[in-house]
């Protein structure tokens, strides 16, 4: 699926969350579960789905053995892809492992970042300066990644990016969007993001209210906190 969307492609990156106790996300996911979690062993290609699938998810360690699961696969059978292909595989982090950021021909890219969120900038600012990569598609159907990339689009403009997408459920021209609003609101918008509700905060009010309420005005220093400092890597 993530092959024919980005069909002819010279660059993929395939990024993973990872899972650190005490961190905000790691207190977080208990308010949002419902249900305990049943404990796997072990994640196999072999390994049949539970029938509630609602049991597997609320489990870090079950979400580190199944990306360990996935990364592995995609090192044993994406070789066979073309030699102008270049695929980069995330760090996985949890509480018992950690497996380096890797690559199927070169490559070395781990951050100390949780989510995949926010550790899909590094990757993106390293492939725009070391192959000048001039057009980049982000694929997730997630918020918080669209507000992220909004956010650090002037970065990696500078850096040479002509054309950022973020694939939904449709391609979603990010760079068109961030020049419409202007860097001062792009710059803002993850703090308007965090108080109407984000993965690791509960909502102040709604998103809609949030951008009429002059976020530009009154949230222009909020971001110094996870945003900041993970803008301040991306530009070194």
């Amino acid at each position: 699926m993530i092959f024919e969307v980005c069909r002819n492609a010279s660059h993929t990156d395939f990024i993973f969350d990872s899972y650190i106790e005490g961190l905000v996300k790691d207190s977080e996911r208990p308010r949002r579960t419902q249900k305990n979690p049943v404990l796997y062993s072990n994640i196999a290609l072999e390994s049949k789905s539970p029938r509630d699938m609602d049991s597997l998810w609320p489990s870090a360690s079950n979400k580190v053995k199944l990306e360990q699961l996935i990364k592995g696969y995609a090192m044993d059978h994406f070789t066979a892809h073309p030699d102008n292909l270049l695929i980069v595989l995330s760090q996985i982090v949890g509480n018992e492992t950690s497996t380096p950021t890797q690559s199927i021909k070169n490559g070395d890219l781990d951050t100390d970042h949780e989510e995949a969120n926010i550790q899909i900038i590094p990757h993106a600012v390293h492939v725009v300066r070391q192959s000048c990569m001039t057009r980049i598609v982000v694929l997730s159907s997630d918020t918080d990644v669209f507000v992220v990339a909004i956010y650090f689009y002037h970065l990696l403009a500078a850096n040479g990016l002509a054309e950022l997408h973020n694939n939904k459920t449709r391609f979603i021209p990010l760079h068109v969007l961030a020049v419409k609003v202007g860097k001062p609101m792009c710059e803002v918008l993850p703090a308007t993001h965090a108080l109407t509700c984000c993965d690791s905060a509960s909502k102040f009010g709604m998103k809609a209210a949030g951008i009429k309420a002059e976020p530009v005005l009154y949230l222009k220093d909020f971001w110094e906190g996870t945003y900041g400092c993970a803008r301040l890597r991306a530009e070194r």
